[in-house]
């Protein structure tokens, strides 16, 4: 009697080890999962939301994330204002939700149309 609950007892010592095993595994993927994403990433699935972002300067500008890039983001703000922000010049973004895009999944055509092109477009 006393070994089966010996037994019992090492059972069930080696299935808590291995789900605490399988927990540290699924926590270090995770982390190298959520590693790998960059803020293209984050912003891509965020375009019509209502976003706050910081600024080199201390420029703070609120809108809604209308059109974006690697290079540049567009935020309508209210009014109607448009404002174009270079990805560079960027301190912090407000109002992320927790979905992304797929790594490097951005479109041929949208990835060429770069900050020049866009400030270009501008100019005219």
């Amino acid at each position: 009697m006393r070994w089966d609950a010996f037994f019992a007892d090492l059972e069930a010592q080696m299935a808590a080890l291995g789900e605490a095993e399988r927990a540290a595994e699924i926590a270090d993927r995770t982390r190298s999962e959520v590693g790998r994403l960059g803020l293209v990433d984050r912003l891509r699935p965020a375009v019509g939301t209502q976003l706050r972002l910081t600024c080199r300067g201390g420029l703070t500008v609120t809108g809604r994330l209308s059109r974006m890039h690697p290079e540049w983001l567009l935020l309508t703000e209210d009014g109607g204002r448009e404002a174009v922000v270079a990805v560079s010049g960027l301190i912090s973004v407000a109002g992320l939700a927790k979905l992304t895009a797929a790594p490097d999944s951005m479109p041929a055509v949208t990835a060429g149309f770069g900050l020049r092109l866009a400030l270009r477009g501008i100019a005219r």
